[in-house]
């Protein structure tokens, strides 16, 4: 029997005449069906990618799965890979690919992440007129794509994850998400986070050292970089007002061993040791400097290893527009 709506790759068509809500609802509904059994009682993993279209489908594909006493569980933009990696009793992705942006669609994979056959795709199709049912619901999933990002760095490893940042609007428009602070904490590689309007030209880095374990890898990770890219580099180590007297003693010499080591290497550098409160201080000494990159360990002297990054490192994310390297010390 031949396939009426299923093609290549899914469910596609121009959104509005070939894919309707109304299909994709249908989709949703049948596609459960198919996976239960007939019982409508699983869970669908859906994403989507960043077209205009994807919300309304996303929401008339929930629409469908909890009609058949299934359980939408909506992850948001995610990769095509990611759905299948992470499918529950299904995924589903709303996506259409390499297609033009007026086109959308849906590809479906079973619970082992696999593309369904053309036979279970047919066995679909025969569903699609089934009548709606009660008892489904839809739930709402954060930090998916940093599950399945975690997922790839431990399976095929990794030196250095880079991590966008984005915002929407306002003070979020300057936030780290906690799931991608969770992501920097649990992972064994270091993390480049950049927001969106961060240009590195490596005009100057600047490492921000308290003389622990982290900060000496931060210094040795940004004394590669600027070697190799013949920039420049700032040393801050920030007193804070609540330092000891021996605290703050140890700072210049903490400054002058660093920029001593640069030298050497042929890297040009000077040092700084401001006082005040240690992200304020450091974001303001990378924009006083014209720094592009600021690298800093995970972890300072007084913070546990914890789920999530440090707190300094963790205000210097949430206060800079520049980029941020965070060292992992091994």
């Amino acid at each position: 029997m031949a396939r009426r709506y299923f093609g290549t790759d899914g469910v596609r068509g121009v959104v509005g005449v070939d894919l309707t809500p109304d299909l994709v609802e249908r989709v949703g509904r049948a596609a459960t069906l198919w996976s239960s059994r007939g019982t409508g009682s699983g869970r669908v993993l859906v994403g989507r990618d960043t077209r205009a279209s994807g919300p309304q489908l996303e929401e008339a594909l929930a629409r469908g799965i909890s009609s058949a006493g299934g359980t939408a569980v909506l992850a948001g933009v995610l990769p095509t890979p990611a759905v299948a990696l992470l499918a529950e009793d299904l995924g589903a992705v709303v996506s259409a690919s390499h297609n033009p942006p007026e086109y959308n669609g849906v590809k479906l994979f079973d619970g082992g992440g696999r593309k369904l056959t053309d036979e279970e795709e047919v066995t679909i199709e025969s569903l699609l007129d089934e009548p709606a049912r009660d008892g489904g619901a839809v739930e709402h999933r954060d930090g998916v794509g940093e599950t399945y990002l975690r997922h790839v760095v431990d399976r095929f490893g990794a030196d250095l994850i880079i991590l966008g940042r984005r915002g929407r609007r306002g003070l979020a428009r300057l936030m780290v998400g906690d799931a991608t602070l969770k992501l920097i904490g649990s992972s064994h590689c270091s993390v480049l986070v950049v927001p969106r309007a961060a240009e590195l030209h490596g005009r100057r880095f600047l490492v921000a050292t308290d003389g622990s374990r982290f900060s000496d890898a931060a210094a040795v990770a940004t004394g590669s970089l600027a070697k190799l890219c013949e920039t420049p580099v700032t040393v801050v180590s920030v007193v804070v007002p609540a330092h000891a007297e021996a605290r703050r003693r140890e700072a210049p010499a903490v400054v002058e061993r660093i920029v001593g080591l640069l030298r050497k290497d042929g890297i040009e550098a000077h040092g700084e040791v401001p006082e005040g409160p240690a992200a304020e201080m450091i974001v303001a000494a990378a924009a006083r400097t014209s720094a592009d990159l600021i690298v800093m360990g995970s972890h300072g002297r007084g913070g546990f290893e914890r789920l999530l990054v440090g707190s300094n490192s963790e205000k210097v994310l949430n206060r800079t527009p520049c980029a941020v390297l965070v060292v992992k010390a091994t």
